[in-house]
């Protein structure tokens, strides 16, 4: 029998071109790349199709804030997956309704359709289930949700500092993922939030909360963002003042040619003297130490030439959220400047 080509008619008699029908399954009819993998590969066919079709909803531009990059991705979330444009579909509804004839598996086409109705909220992370999933809730339905952690920017033994997560899911086969990602946060800073959420909620012409989070996301990520009370809480006794670890962090992330240079001795003693006149309460020294490292690296305060580093980079480090560095900074840049 001669080889089946990719533009011959499929012989399961479908009626479709065999590289659209029967090409990727394997002799007994299983499909031979993962759903997983098909999904992804629609995913980014789908930002392919975005960026050659609405180029203004993605901008080529750096941003300068961490915080900014984060708006621009879920701004261009809440555009493709949530906002009906003039001909009520979504611009993700339009890019499924010329794909879909094209595709032979039932489950990747299931979830494609699922990804119309996104579910945009605030999620408390709960528990592992399996070695690459972890289940988290939705605050305000308590519907569970098994969700893959590499949309989650945090270690395993860190969701309890930051148990709750701001973000939209889309459903990738039996599990879920965050799109872009899940931007933690502490509890105190989930508390305040929440309060603020349901009493502009019960202000509002909503008629579900699920409705209220998917129109006003980008306003709800912005407060999430500069939230962050309890990295300003009372600190915790360890056995030793956790201005001493914030010393022994720098000195351990730091590169040894940084850490013995004078500027990096102006650094720390500018930090004492804000402590002395400040007299700062701060629950984790790592947020405080990756606040400093970032002063230290991007300004001029202390160094006659500044680096091009984000927050993300530095927070990655020191294994805290970039919006938590963002209240320690300002206070600090503050009293450098006046100094």
């Amino acid at each position: 029998m001669s080889k089946i080509k990719r533009n011959d008619p499929c012989p399961c008699g479908s009626g479709k071109k065999y590289k659209k029908c029967c090409m990727n399954k394997n002799d007994d009819g299983a499909f031979s790349t993962s759903l997983h993998e098909e999904l992804n590969t629609h995913y980014s066919h789908f930002m392919a199709y975005v960026n050659r079709n609405y180029p203004n909803l993605t901008p080529a531009e750096n941003k300068e804030s961490q915080e900014e990059e984060i708006e621009v991705a879920f701004r261009l979330v809440q555009s493709v997956f949530i906002e009906q444009q003039k001909n009520k579909l979504t611009i993700y509804e339009e890019f499924l309704d010329k794909k879909k004839e094209g595709i032979t598996r039932p489950a990747t086409l299931a979830s494609l359709e699922d990804w119309k109705s996104p579910v945009a909220g605030v999620f408390e992370i709960k528990q592992p289930a399996t070695e690459q999933t972890v289940m988290v809730e939705d605050v305000w339905s308590n519907e569970s949700y098994e969700v893959n952690r590499d949309g989650i920017p945090l270690k395993e033994e860190n969701y309890a500092y930051m148990p709750y997560c701001i973000g939209v899911l889309l459903k990738w086969g039996s599990v879920y993922n965050f799109i872009p990602l899940a931007i933690p946060n502490y509890a105190s800073s989930y508390q305040s939030f929440r309060e603020k959420v349901n009493q502009d909620y019960d202000n509002s012409s909503y008629t579900s909360m699920k409705q209220y989070m998917q129109a006003t996301l980008i306003e709800q990520l912005k407060a999430w963002l500069y939230m962050n009370t309890s990295e300003d809480a009372e600190p915790t006794n360890t056995g030793k003042t956790n201005d001493d670890e914030v010393v022994e962090l720098l000195d351990t992330q730091m590169e040894d040619e940084l850490t013995s240079s004078d500027s990096f001795r102006k650094l720390k003693k500018s930090w004492q003297d804000y402590k002395e006149e400040q007299q700062p309460a701060f629950r984790k020294p790592e947020v405080v130490a990756a606040a400093l490292e970032h002063i230290y690296r991007s300004t001029t305060y202390f160094r006659d030439d500044a680096e091009k580093i984000t927050k993300k980079e530095v927070a990655t480090k020191y294994e805290v959220s970039p919006s938590s560095m963002s209240n320690r900074i300002n206070k600090l840049q503050d009293f450098f400047e006046e100094k």
